[in-house]
């Protein structure tokens, strides 16, 4: 969820407040009211006069644990009895709760939603964020000039649109995206420099491009959401300048465009000077955070920039930023071993530099990258041996394997690896792949029979 700078259903003159002796009331900051509570706990702030509270609890590390859990109003009338085990913040008309070990989510009456379920599943996530647009809706229909609605309706339709790209389901993902887009345009017409909403349209945008990144769309439909979402939040740091969540959001249209671009051979030279000003806002960012925490972010900028060199015929520059590029993906893979697309950063990074060497026929270089992408590739096929993209990466491993063997006639360690190629592959089905499988496969069935009859 994009933060966003205000909540639209926060009660801004009432809250609650921790009395010396350890209890609870609501004090009023305009008339100065005071309402004793007697809980044992609860939560501060309210969200549409309701926040939860508990008998019996006590407050762990982070949050209330044990007793029982309820809904209060902000006269303190208790709207949802305390019968539950445990219970999340109350939020935008929504709380999951748990009671006689069944966890379910309940709206602002206490009713549940639909369905109770065990644990959280993509199909719960789907339907909560429904109910929660369904609901916006009929306040917009009944305040239709409301903008803060407008901002929580196109929010909650875009996060729909990311779960649907995650899950596949990538018409009805694209279907709430073009919504999302459609809300916040309506909602700008009335308002066109709220702040909330225009970072809304930012991000709408910006998942726009990561949908059509998951779905290989052609360069023609994935670049336009890509310079939307850059304009947007190119004039949002033009008003606020000093706001580090809009040039985190910058920096990352900025490298969105950088990688469209450079991985589709277009404009490398805009493409570099993307990835160049994405580097900037990065250091910067980073020069004024406790902890470096973008490796990721850099490492990726750092493969796009090796990439458009490569492509550009100057090696010596590609070489130096895809080493970069390995050194950021080895950090990653050392503060955080156990996130299997850290892993998987890491095999991509070592094999770009295997490619680069294989086209500059330094085969005994290329060979010694290959090797450690492969070692790596069989800890991620360990971890996760039915994962589709990862049995294929594996497969990929292989056939570099036999590429490079193959050019050092080296006719038995080819045979081998193209064997081995072969048989990963024939796991994931690769008739359904790309055309460039198809020529790999009949490659090397064809390397093995000639090999084999020469053997013969």
């Amino acid at each position: 969820m994009i933060p966003l700078k205000f909540n639209l259903f926060a009660d801004n003159n009432r809250s609650v407040v921790e009395t010396s002796d350890r209890k609870f009331e609501i004090v009023d900051r305009k008339s100065g009211v005071h309402i004793p509570l007697p809980y044992d706990n609860v939560y501060v702030f309210f969200k549409e006069g309701r926040t939860t509270v508990n008998y019996g609890g006590y407050m762990g590390d982070f949050t209330v644990e044990g007793g029982k859990f309820g809904i209060i109003d902000y006269d303190g009338k208790e709207i949802i009895p305390c019968i539950y085990d445990s219970a999340d913040i109350y939020m935008d008309g929504f709380m999951k709760v748990k009671i006689d070990g069944q966890t379910m989510v309940i709206d602002y009456n206490g009713k549940p939603l639909d369905v109770f379920c065990e644990k959280d599943s993509i199909e719960n996530s789907e339907l909560l964020l429904r109910a929660k647009i369904e609901r916006i809706n009929q306040f917009l229909n009944a305040e239709p000039d409301n903008t803060g609605y407008y901002t929580i309706l196109a929010s909650l339709s875009f996060e729909l649109g990311t779960l649907l790209t995650e899950n596949g389901n990538f018409e009805a993902a694209e279907k709430s995206l073009n919504k999302a887009i459609k809300i916040a345009e309506e909602g700008l017409k009335g308002a066109p420099t709220d702040f909330a909403l225009n970072y809304i349209y930012g991000a709408v945008f910006y998942s726009c491009v990561f949908h059509h990144f998951t779905r290989n769309s052609p360069y023609e439909t994935v670049v336009i959401p890509a310079r939307k979402c850059a304009a947007v939040f190119e004039q949002l740091l033009a008003q606020y300048p000093d706001d580090r969540d809009i040039k985190q959001e910058l920096a990352g249209a900025y490298t969105n465009l950088s990688s469209i671009f450079i991985s589709h051979s277009q404009h490398l030279k805009e493409g570099l000077t993307y990835a160049e000003k994405a580097l900037d806002i990065r250091k910067i960012i980073s020069s004024n955070s406790l902890a470096h925490s973008s490796s990721f972010e850099y490492a990726t900028l750092y493969q796009n920039m090796g990439e458009a060199y490569k492509q550009m015929k100057n090696m010596e520059l590609c070489e130096h930023y895809l080493m970069l590029n390995l050194k950021e993906c080895q950090q990653c893979y050392k503060n955080v071993p156990f996130i299997l697309f850290n892993l998987n950063s890491l095999i991509s990074a070592y094999s770009a530099i295997g490619d680069m060497y294989l086209e500059e026929e330094e085969l005994q270089q290329a060979l010694d990258y290959f090797n450690k992408a492969t070692e790596y590739a069989f800890l991620l096929i360990e971890k996760e041996n039915n994962n589709y993209n990862y049995m294929k990466i594996y497969a990929e491993c292989f056939y570099n394997l036999f590429t490079v063997y193959r050019k050092l006639n080296r006719e038995e360690e080819a045979l081998n690896y193209s064997e081995r190629a072969l048989a990963e592959y024939s796991k994931i089905h690769i008739e359904q792949e790309m055309e460039v499988l198809w020529k790999q496969t009949e490659e090397m069935r064809n390397f093995i029979a000639e090999y084999s009859s020469e053997v013969i």
